[in-house]
């Protein structure tokens, strides 16, 4: 019998395709299925634990056959048993017995595969506003039609309700009304909740028959204790999002402290995360600060994603929380105090502020605790431009709360696709492996919603119209939708949501024509025109208008600016900056305008310029950067704004700055791994990941961060690296031109050109404006 059977195949009523997985034999002997040619015991049944032999399914009643195929997949698994024994025990002299130990072996080993499910925390969810609650509920209810049940509160007030109706939304409520709570076998009609104030219960029916529940600042802190008493996860979940709406500097910690008394997690991480990220302003603003116990403070100090941009913030809040109860809390000061990272820190401040502290000083634990922090800072001050040791614990870098990512660019004589990202707690560049399949130079980058859109473009053949999205949580880059026309030196920015990209040029003509675009309809939409043809200018938001700034027209460079009423849809003039700028780069900080480095007609510029709508009618020059620049990436990081590479005149460099307002002085920053022009640049605040980018994720590999050094004085000027040496003309920089041969002429400022390439006019001879009319006028170079 066994060997009549070993050459059929187990195969599933709704699918008649043999496949590798599902070819098993039957051994009758040992009860078990066995993938045909493997010997021994083993082999997983296939998915449908009840399968007949294929040959005995053309025997079936074709009655019966229609009943079996009819059946949803989702049911497969209950098909009843005597159908399929019926029709095997009529074919062959298979006992029912040895079937239905076969069946049972099948569905436990089914069984097993099924994974055990996780409960999870359910007070933020996505779901709970799928649940229907049809309107006749709320009509019963306002009628007191059919109701078979009563509730009374505390005060005294009767609700009549529909049991069923309270049981669906409620366990608990199920459990009282038939009893289950008291072990009885009799339904209950009505119950007594003493300790409920009526309102409140109101509001649950309110959520129990209409799914609306109006919660708000003065009954929040009774109606989740209740709701989550009650098991009614919908309020539940209605409560948490209020109050995540209503996080704030000075209720995020109280907030927090609920959540986690009433094990809502989710809730509670959100609230730890903005704690995290708002923790400057929390020391100053709430009150709750001082109340916080000592455990509960030292857990948020020694947080590596705490958001500080420096230690001695951190200090001041350790000594804020212990003056407001010196001789309660001084007994915490030497473990408070070892949640400062002082290699961060000048040695000044060290020796005045932390050492020179009353309680430190008749402390004689806590100076030895800080004796190691006192000597690795004078050694650090004793020697000018030493690198600061990141793996000493006293120097350990923080997550940054915000990444830069600096993506494309011209370098090398050619574009590139190449990424990096900046860890400003590190003070350190690192190369990331996701770049895009196409490099491309003179684009525009924004980030939005999370994602970074990287807008048109060059690749030293090709001009784009296309849009691609990076994510950097999974590090996968997307198409979107393209823009109506090619544009590169293409002026970006965004605004309420959404994308405008200004000008540019298309290989053929500077162009004044604008689009706008929206992620959530994936739609670009023209919008009108500006004033006057720009490519090569820059564009920024500010209190709901856009503005643009210099540029080039094919036929001068340009000083005027323009600005975009979004309201009124019209573009129209604002005073003009002092100095002619092309390649240059605005940013709006501070609720100014910053226009800062450029081409002017004849050389790179390190000047800046500032305007401040309706508080100013001139632009005013401001101090200028270290290194000249044009095309370069400009952006706003630590309250601070960030100039990361470009030309200056000879060559492509790696060089960052920063500009501290509060000072009006410059600094210096570690510089890119790559040196490189025509790059664009953004910053992402509160990423989920953050860590994978900060140099704590990549400390194994230090070999690609820069080292940062102390010194604040100018940058060398050598520019050595992979650059392109550029000529002094009023051309637009590589589109339109192959680094290793002539250039053609509708091209702009050409700070692409391969490395070592001598122009054929002599800098003397060049006109102030050098723009060929005739595409077919070249610019030649020769090695």
């Amino acid at each position: 019998m066994a060997a009549s059977l070993r050459g059929y195949v187990w195969t599933d009523f709704d699918n008649n395709n043999e496949s590798e997985e599902d070819s098993r034999e039957y051994d009758t002997r040992g009860g078990v299925f066995r993938r045909r040619g493997v010997a021994g015991r083993g082999g997983r049944p296939p998915g449908n634990p009840l399968l007949v032999l294929r040959p005995l399914l053309s025997s079936l009643p074709a009655r019966r056959l229609d009943r079996l195929g009819s059946r949803p997949r989702a049911v497969e698994g209950q098909l009843r048993q005597d159908e399929a024994q019926e029709a095997i025990v009529n074919q062959s002299n298979i006992s029912r017995r040895r079937f239905r130990t076969a069946a049972v072996l099948a569905l436990k080993q089914c069984k097993r595969k099924q994974t055990a499910r996780v409960r999870k925390c359910v007070c933020l969810p996505s779901n709970y506003a799928l649940v229907e609650f049809p309107v006749v509920w709320s009509e019963l209810r306002a009628n007191r039609q059919l109701c078979d049940g009563a509730i009374r509160c505390a005060t005294g007030e009767l609700f009549p309700v529909h049991r069923a109706i309270l049981s669906a939304v409620s366990p608990y409520f199920k459990a009282l009304f038939t009893n289950s709570l008291k072990g009885g076998k009799s339904e209950t009609t009505e119950v007594v909740i003493d300790s409920v104030p009526g309102e409140i219960f109101s509001l649950i029916l309110d959520y129990a028959y209409t799914g609306v529940c109006n919660v708000n600042a003065d009954n929040v802190e009774q109606l989740l204790p209740l709701a989550d008493q009650f098991e009614v996860l919908g309020v539940v979940q209605l409560c948490c999002q209020f109050l995540l709406q209503e996080l704030k500097p000075d209720n995020c910690l109280g907030i927090c402290k609920f959540a986690r008394h009433y094990f809502c997690r989710d809730l509670e991480e959100k609230g730890r995360r903005y704690i995290r990220h708002h923790f400057k302003r929390i020391l100053y603003e709430s009150t709750e600060f001082k109340e916080l116990q000592s455990e509960e403070l030292e857990a948020i100090l020694q947080d590596d994603e705490l958001n500080v941009k420096n230690e001695e913030l951190v200090f001041e809040a350790v000594k804020t929380w212990l003056e407001y109860r010196v001789e309660e809390r001084k007994v915490h000061l030497t473990k408070l105090l070892e949640c400062v990272r002082y290699g961060s820190m000048s040695y000044t401040y060290f020796a005045d502020n932390v050492l020179g502290w009353k309680l430190v000083q008749e402390d004689e634990a806590c100076q030895r605790a800080l004796q190691p922090a006192k000597v690795y800072l004078g050694e650090q001050d004793s020697k000018q431009n030493t690198e600061i040791d990141m793996k000493n614990p006293l120097s350990r870098p923080r997550v940054p709360y915000e990444i830069l990512f600096a993506i494309g660019g011209w370098s090398a004589g050619s574009p590139t696709s190449f990424v990096e990202t900046y860890d400003t707690r590190a003070d350190r560049w690192f190369l990331s492996v996701s770049t895009d399949l196409t490099p491309r130079a003179y684009h525009g980058l924004c980030a939005l919603d999370d994602l970074i859109y990287m807008i048109g473009g060059f690749d030293g053949n090709e001009h784009f119209n296309t849009v691609r999205c990076f994510d950097p949580v999974t590090k996968e880059w997307r198409e979107r939708a393209c823009m109506y026309h090619a544009r590169c030196y293409v002026s970006v920015c965004t605004h309420a949501g959404k994308i405008y990209a200004l000008g540019g040029y298309n290989g053929r003509t500077r162009m004044n024509s604008a689009e706008r675009y929206e992620p959530q309809k994936n739609q670009w939409e023209m919008i009108p025109p500006m004033n006057r043809q720009r490519s090569d200018a820059s564009a920024a938001a500010l209190r709901n208008k856009i503005y643009i700034v210099g540029g080039f027209n094919g036929q001068e460079i340009l000083n005027s600016a323009e600005v975009f009423d979004v309201e009124t849809n019209q573009w129209s003039y604002i005073r003009s900056m002092i100095t002619p700028r092309s390649g240059v780069s605005l940013v709006a900080f501070r609720d100014s305008l910053y226009a800062l480095g450029g081409f002017n007609g004849f050389i790179r510029l390190s000047s800046g310029e500032r305007y401040t709508p309706n508080n100013s009618e001139d632009w005013q020059e401001v101090t200028e950067m270290f290194s000249p620049r044009s095309n370069f990436a400009t952006v706003i990081l630590d309250d601070m704004i960030f100039v990361v590479g470009g030309f200056n005149g000879t060559t492509t460099i790696a060089y960052v700055e920063c500009y501290d307002a509060d000072s009006n002085e410059w600094y210096d920053a570690s510089p890119m791994n790559l040196n490189r022009s025509a790059l664009s640049a953004c910053v992402i605040s509160g990423l989920s990941n953050a860590r994978e980018y900060s140099y704590l994720s990549k400390v194994r590999d230090l070999g690609q961060g820069q080292a940062t050094s102390n010194s604040r004085g100018k940058p060398d000027q050598a520019g050595e690296g992979p650059g392109g040496t550029n000529v002094d003309m009023i051309v637009d920089e590589a589109p339109g031109m192959d680094a290793a041969g002539p250039f053609q002429g509708q091209a702009g400022p050409i700070d692409g050109m391969a490395e070592g390439a001598v122009n054929f006019y002599e800098e003397d001879d060049i006109p102030d404006v050098l723009r060929p009319e005739d595409p077919s006028e070249e610019i030649r170079n020769v090695e």
